[in-house]
């Protein structure tokens, strides 16, 4: 199984650097994760994130902005993070209060990140030693499903499910519904007042919607009540419950429907059984009789979903 060697005491048991160092100032540190195939760009661009920005240079691919040089002179902004090239530029990644550049150097992923906070990103991209070894045993599983499966695992099989901040999530997902991936990104973008900005907890997001519509219509109510409604959320998301009792929870919040649910309990609150059914979603049902794996239908959807665009491209 792929793995990496520790290289400092202060990342966290499961993170396994391969090697690690930190700037000057001892204000963050990098590290490589051995983890062959792991599908950055497709994670990226899955759906399941909406504020990850490139770090091309401006002008490397079409609509690709803002662009990590357009980010630079940030005082959160990984050094160095302006002059990579196109090719493995990789991703300006904000979470957690901070931000990590996070791109592939061949089989590993290379993580540049606030010093000390290593684990909790190698958590978030699935990549400590327990997840790579459950997403083997989830790839095995999901290959023995009847066709178009073996194909679909073949081509997206290194897809990775995130493990968002559930609140993070949870505005996210309630901003999506019935809109588009670049309306999403830019609402979300304008709420945290820019790019790489720290996500607003509830009461200063709550404070902002208030004051301007940032274009979220008639979700607008919907944003609101959840914010009012989060720190009881929390309590029952603590209880650990299960996905059907977190599912059931959600759905009693103001705008709330099935879908946008399953997203929040399948993206922030990491049930990887819970399917989110879109319209994609709906086609390769239709069309494949799709069963849902009923422990790793989450990440079955995310690879479904990339199949069923690309053969909509190819047709």
């Amino acid at each position: 199984m792929p793995g990496s060697r520790a290289s400092r005491p202060d990342v966290g048991a499961g993170a396994a650097p391969r090697a690690g160092a930190a700037d000057s100032a001892g204000a963050r540190q990098v590290a490589e994760v051995a983890v062959p195939g792991y599908a950055l760009d497709l994670v990226a661009a899955s759906g399941q994130v909406f504020r990850w920005v490139s770090a091309r240079p401006v002008g490397t691919a079409a609509g690709e902005a803002p662009s990590a040089h357009e980010e630079a002179g940030r005082d959160d902004a990984p050094a160095g993070a302006t002059d990579a090239g196109p090719a493995g530029a990789g991703w300006l990644v904000p979470a957690f209060g901070g931000v990590a550049h996070v791109s592939r150097r061949g089989d590993a992923l290379r993580v540049d990140c606030p010093a000390g906070t290593l684990s909790r990103w190698t958590h978030y991209l699935r990549v400590d030693p327990e997840d790579l070894s459950a997403h083997e045993e989830a790839l095995r599983e999901l290959s023995s499903l009847p066709d178009p499966m073996g194909e679909v695992i073949a081509r997206y099989g290194g897809l990775r499910v995130l493990r968002q901040d559930p609140w993070e999530a949870a505005a996210s997902f309630v901003v999506s519904q019935n809109n588009n991936i670049n309306r999403i990104r830019g609402i979300v973008r304008r709420l945290c007042g820019g790019p790489l900005a720290p996500f607003p907890d509830p009461d200063e997001l709550a404070r902002r919607v208030r004051s301007d519509d940032f274009g979220l219509g008639y979700r607008r109510p919907y944003l609101l009540d959840l914010c009012a409604r989060w720190p009881s959320l929390e309590e029952c998301f603590a209880r650990r419950q299960g996905y059907r009792a977190d599912f059931e929870t959600l759905l009693a919040v103001s705008g709330i429907g099935p879908k946008v649910a399953n997203c929040i309990c399948l993206y922030g609150l990491g049930h990887l059984e819970a399917v989110p059914v879109d319209t994609w979603i709906r086609k390769a049902q239709d069309r494949h009789a799709i069963r849902w794996h009923p422990r790793f239908g989450g990440l079955q959807q995310q690879m479904v979903f990339e199949y069923e665009r690309a053969q909509a491209r190819h047709a």
